[in-house]
């Protein structure tokens, strides 16, 4: 039995109002995850590449930012890392792990539990991503 002309029309209507949302790749977030792991063991530079591989995969990913802003404030490089976390929070303005990491630690951050205390989280938990879909 075929669907009639209306019904089918009435679907395809339905389906194209409500886009789904695009699924977040599964590189990105890969990337990511190597990243803060690079980050984690002191190596800024690999960190810095696997972040811009991220973004790479999915632009608008603002953990991808958020990490280049940690690699910039590692580096001593206060104007960079304030663009990479504003542009994570443009990409999901409820993006908390870059709020406190943005303007509280200007300089190179500290290690341990006095660096948590100051600083905020090191760096969002892969739990928090979305999932986009």
């Amino acid at each position: 039995m075929r669907p009639s002309p209306a019904a089918a029309a009435l679907a395809f209507a339905l389906l194209t109002a409500c886009p789904v949302p695009p699924r977040l790749h599964p590189r990105a977030a890969e990337e990511v995850s190597r990243g803060y792991a690079y980050l984690a063991a002191g190596d800024a530079e690999r960190a810095e590449v696997a972040f811009r591989h991220a973004l790479a995969f999915d632009p608008d990913f603002p953990e991808g930012e958020n990490g280049l802003g940690l690699v910039a404030r590692l580096r001593g490089d206060p104007e960079g890392a304030r663009r990479a976390f504003e542009r994570a929070l443009s990409l999901r303005p409820d993006f908390a792990e870059a709020e406190p990491t943005s303007g509280t630690c200007s300089s190179p951050p500290a290690t341990g539990r006095a660096r948590r205390s100051a600083c905020g989280p090191p760096w969002p938990s892969p739990r928090t991503w979305p999932t986009r879909g």
